[in-house]
């Protein structure tokens, strides 16, 4: 909803307080087709709100205008309520993608069928703020990993407890944990997406089903 604009006539030599001091110009209709605004009396070029109906002047290029201060208050308030309901429906639409972003995560990860415990974790770049870099010690070329919680030790496959499956990394103090939030803020597990850990996996699996 807009505010109706009704139009003034006016002379473009305005009153020295209305320039050093332009906002709050407010006045009242006094008489049919007129108008006081801080002791000026102004004319409306035609239609005019009903006498004792209080206004806003808007002076810009355009012209002088006379606003309601009514309808200015319930224009702001519908904005207001109206930009509202926009984050409310953005937030909306960003936890009902949060929490298909967990599923999807969650059905991956379990697939996997890891014969232990394990999680998901990145490595930390010390150049994390170089260009390229998220400032957080990861760059957009930072994968997944799987990290061993429990020492692993099937057939020729050994890694220590809280190393990498692929075994890209000696030395836990460079890895992070990977998790992301929910719709409920809630942490979880991002899905695994390091190519050389999915290999690994995929060959415990394999051999798991071999041996079954």
């Amino acid at each position: 909803m807009q505010a109706t604009r009704y139009p003034l006539h006016h002379h473009w030599m305005l009153p020295p307080s209305w320039i050093y001091n332009p906002h709050n110009l407010v006045g009242v209709v006094d008489a049919a087709g007129t108008a006081l605004v801080r002791g000026e009396c102004l004319r409306f070029v035609d239609a005019c709100p009903p006498v004792g109906t209080e206004i806003v002047l808007d002076i810009s290029r355009a012209g002088m205008f006379a606003l309601p201060v009514a309808e200015v208050e319930a224009q702001r308030r519908f904005e207001e309520e109206e930009r509202e309901r926009l984050r409310r429906e953005e937030e909306a639409r960003y936890r009902a993608q949060a929490d298909r972003d967990r599923a999807e995560a969650e059905a991956f990860n379990v697939a996997l069928a890891l014969p232990f415990r394990w999680s998901s974790a990145y490595k930390i770049h010390m150049s994390g703020l170089r260009a390229g870099g998220h400032g957080t010690g990861d760059f957009a070329k930072t994968v997944t990993h799987i990290r061993c919680d429990e020492a692993v030790a099937i057939g020729r496959l050994k890694r220590e407890a809280r190393s990498l499956l692929c075994g890209a990394l000696d030395g836990a103090q460079w890895l992070a944990d990977d998790k992301a939030l929910d719709g409920s803020r809630e942490p979880y597990d991002r899905k695994v997406t390091c190519k050389a850990c999915l290999k690994v996996a995929q060959r415990l699996t394999a051999a798991s089903g071999d041996r079954a």
